[in-house]
């Protein structure tokens, strides 16, 4: 893989966890009402679904003068769509004080979250799991089917949530079919979890990773996690980024990932 990122230092890999989600950012464009800015201060997307974590800012560098009037015409990209959207802060981000201004602007701060990444030549393969677990690449419409169903139970998403997913699954799938891999984890032949990966920026991103509740603590997360690093290993890759939940970190420790950075996610809605 010649566009595999070969430097694992921190540094770099810190910029490889933002720009993998920037490059499957560029990819909402896909959607048959995506659309993308995107300018060396200023990578939006919005896919006109009204699922905040579907539209937003994933890149913003602005200087310190004019930081406040480029907030509010980024933000009028989504308050004329009413669109709810995310607004990620991270290392990338300028001027230093964003996040302080996003609340100025009237967002909230949702989340923060840990960037982790890992040298795949190091991934821990071998752990104890419940017996009947199964790991299927996503490859066909039964298969998308059966992640749409994982995931909707993993995350306990209401119906237009879960359909806003699938829609957005499918159109980076059809889009970019190299660069998207999902898989489906089964536990004695149901779906029970999934995970999707983004290869991108010279490395391979995890996104999506969950787990129904009934199936957890059984080994399913830890499957569908190392499945896609062994595929990216095999291709030729090095290294591998992911933000974490709280739930999941523990399971990529054990993987092999540590944490390189933080990121903040900040919430737009249109009737603030």
């Amino acid at each position: 893989m010649k566009d595999a990122l070969t430097d694992l230092s921190d540094a770099t890999l810190t910029r490889a966890v933002e720009e993998n989600d920037w490059e499957l950012s560029r990819g909402i464009a896909n959607l048959p009402d995506g659309e993308v800015h995107d300018d060396p201060g200023l990578l939006w997307h919005s896919t006109g679904i009204p699922i905040a974590f579907l539209n937003g800012v994933s890149r913003a560098r602005f200087e310190p003068a004019d930081a406040d009037a480029r907030i509010e015409r980024a933000l009028a990209a989504f308050r004329c769509r009413a669109l709810p959207a995310q607004w990620t802060v991270g290392p990338a981000s300028a001027p230093p004080d964003l996040g302080r201004r996003l609340l100025e602007h009237g967002l909230k701060l949702g989340e923060t979250t840990p960037g982790m990444a890992c040298d795949l030549a190091t991934v821990q393969e071998t752990a104890s799991a419940a017996s009947g677990i199964e790991v299927r690449p996503v490859l066909d419409e039964s298969g998308v089917e059966d992640l749409h169903a994982a995931t909707t139970a993993a995350f306990g998403s209401e119906p237009p949530v879960a359909d806003g997913i699938r829609r957005w699954y499918r159109a980076i799938r059809c889009g970019r079919p190299d660069l998207v891999r999902s898989y489906v984890g089964y536990l004695n032949g149901e779906a029970a979890g999934g995970s999707t990966a983004f290869f991108g920026a010279g490395v391979v991103g995890l996104y999506g990773v969950g787990t129904a509740p009934e199936a957890r603590h059984l080994g399913v997360g830890r499957a569908v996690s190392l499945a896609p690093l062994l595929e990216a290993r095999e291709r030729g890759y090095r290294a591998a980024v992911l933000t974490s939940s709280e739930m999941g970190i523990s399971i990529y420790r054990r993987l092999g990932f540590r944490e390189v950075c933080s990121l903040d996610r900040f919430v737009f809605s249109p009737s603030d």
